[in-house]
């Protein structure tokens, strides 16, 4: 029964844990990925089962293959413990590519009516026969399956298998009718595009090669994979080359690419596929076309979206010098403000956020936002007046007035400013307590002392923040400037950030009547 409830538990665990998987078969489990799902140790099966079981979990296959074989061939296990005995030994046949092996031990699972895996060992009986080269005894396995289990777990996955197994027999027509049912009924499916590209490859594969191009030509222009696009793009022009009539690609159509190529994470060939498209397409004068339009209308968006940050930058900067008076103006600066901090140009960045919050103080895009401005500020290394905006921000915001993180920025960059009499009674102020920010004011505090030649008060700040948090990030800084001082290699034990592990350990101390190679 133990055994029942391990393999019952790692069932439930497989729709969740299956990060790989094959786009016709279904989910591919692999081994590592079932961790998550297994039971505590002490619900693992003892006895004659816990060697296999323990074998199969550390992927010893080979090992829990020879175990399984001889408690079910010595009859040492019956009942529910032998059928689960039968199951996990296809399953361990199906990783290790005996699909013969597999089938046989699904099947005895499978005929055994009220068992808990029955369903699942019925499709996994039709996988395995699939594999082992026996299309049309999977199809007919999937058929059982599917009467008996209509709406099962399992039942789209006997579909593909269905799919592919009239792929293997050569029918092609009734495979990818097959198909597109599956993709009709799920349209979200994370397989889809997989699932085309294998149609698509059929198709070409059986001389279909118009049927084939239009496929591939839809997959060229709408993909969320990049993967996809490639192999669409390789295999039009694979087609082409062999001289198939294929559908032609407009302007219109390299506009979707162009938003597939973005949303797939290609940002540079996005870019510079609009490029292309608004060279030839103007938005007026002669040869207009709405496709200019639309692209123009569309510039800030493909700049903005395929990363473009300077660009951004500089357009709106543009727009906003040319008329600071346009009902737009105040966008314009914004987005001059996000494109040149984005792109690190922080300078200019401040330059239009200034002027947004000097013109636009009401506007949503500026009103109350002298805590960006001091952010930019820090960003550009103007700690003095990074100072003077937080204090602004305090002195317009109740919640910055009782923010103790606003207070530290405002004690930080004078630190940052070099006024470390302020900065030193601003965070002598804040650096009480184990909080946070109290433990950043102390850091800091340990560093002014530095400044004004304080060094003992500077040991001593810094020395009890590595008492009261000896695994914190400050107590790891502190001791690596410590060892660079003394010219010492650094730690092979560094910490990064509150890690709680073990750090050294200490020798064994080898007692009275223990040996050396003992302990």
């Amino acid at each position: 029964m133990r055994l029942l409830l391990f393999l019952s538990l790692m069932l439930l665990a497989l729709p969740l844990t299956a990060r790989g998987f094959d786009p016709l078969l279904g989910p591919v489990i692999a081994t590592d990925d079932l961790a998550p799902g297994l039971p505590a140790p002490e619900q693992i099966p003892r006895g004659v089962l816990t060697s296999a079981v323990e074998a199969y979990e550390r992927g010893d296959y080979l090992l829990a293959r020879r175990e399984l074989d001889a408690l079910i061939s010595a009859k040492r296990v019956w009942g529910d413990d032998r059928l689960g005995a039968r199951f996990l030994l296809g399953w361990v046949n199906a990783r290790l590519g005996h699909h013969q092996q597999a089938s046989a031990n699904f099947y005895r699972v499978r005929k055994t009516d009220g068992y808990p895996l029955q369903e699942y060992a019925a499709f996994l009986e039709a996988r395995a026969d699939l594999h082992r080269g026996h299309p049309s005894t999977a199809i007919k396995e999937c058929d059982a399956y599917l009467e008996t289990w209509e709406e099962g777990r399992w039942a789209d996955e006997c579909r593909l298998v269905q799919a592919e197994a009239l792929l293997d027999q050569g029918l092609v027509k009734a495979a990818v009718k097959q198909y597109d049912a599956f993709i009709e009924a799920h349209p979200d499916d994370q397989r889809e595009e997989g699932i085309s590209l294998r149609v698509a490859e059929a198709l070409e594969k059986a001389g279909h090669h118009e049927a084939a191009g239009r496929r591939y030509r839809a997959l060229y222009l709408h993909h969320a994979m990049p993967v996809t696009g490639t192999v669409a793009a390789q295999a039009l022009e694979r087609l082409e080359a062999s001289g198939a009539e294929l559908p032609p690609i407009t302007d219109n159509d390299l506009y979707v690419r162009a938003c597939s190529l973005r949303r797939a994470g290609l940002h540079n060939a996005s870019y510079d596929l609009y490029c292309d498209l608004d060279e030839r397409n103007p938005a007026d004068g002669e040869g207009a076309t709405p496709l200019g339009d639309r692209l123009d209308k569309e510039k800030h968006a493909f700049l903005w979206r395929n990363r473009r940050y300077a660009e951004v930058g500089r357009n709106n900067a543009w727009l906003y010098d040319k008329d600071p008076a346009d009902p737009e103006a105040a966008e314009y600066a914004y987005w001059a403000m996000q494109g040149f901090s984005r792109s690190g140009f922080f300078d200019k960045a401040i330059q239009y956020q200034v002027a947004g919050m000097k013109r636009f103080p009401g506007n949503r895009r500026f009103r109350n936002t002298e805590q960006r401005l001091a952010l930019l500020y820090m960003g550009a290394a103007k700690y003095p007046e990074a100072r003077e905006a937080y204090q602004a921000w305090a002195g317009k915001s109740s919640r910055a007035r009782r923010s103790k993180r606003n207070k530290f920025n405002i004690a930080y960059t004078a630190y940052r400013a070099k006024d470390y009499d302020t900065a030193h009674d601003e965070l002598e102020e804040l650096a009480t307590g184990t909080s946070k920010v109290a433990r950043s004011a102390r850091y800091y505090l340990g560093k002014v002392q530095e400044r004004r030649e304080e060094w003992k008060a500077s040991r001593t700040t810094w020395n009890s923040l590595i008492k009261d948090r000896p695994d914190g990030w400050y107590a790891q800084v502190i001791r690596n400037r410590r060892r660079r001082g003394r010219k010492e290699a650094p730690s092979p034990f560094g910490r990064n950030g509150l890690w709680p592990g073990a750090g050294p350990q200490a020798p064994v101390a080898v007692g009275a009547g223990t040996s050396v190679s003992q302990a």
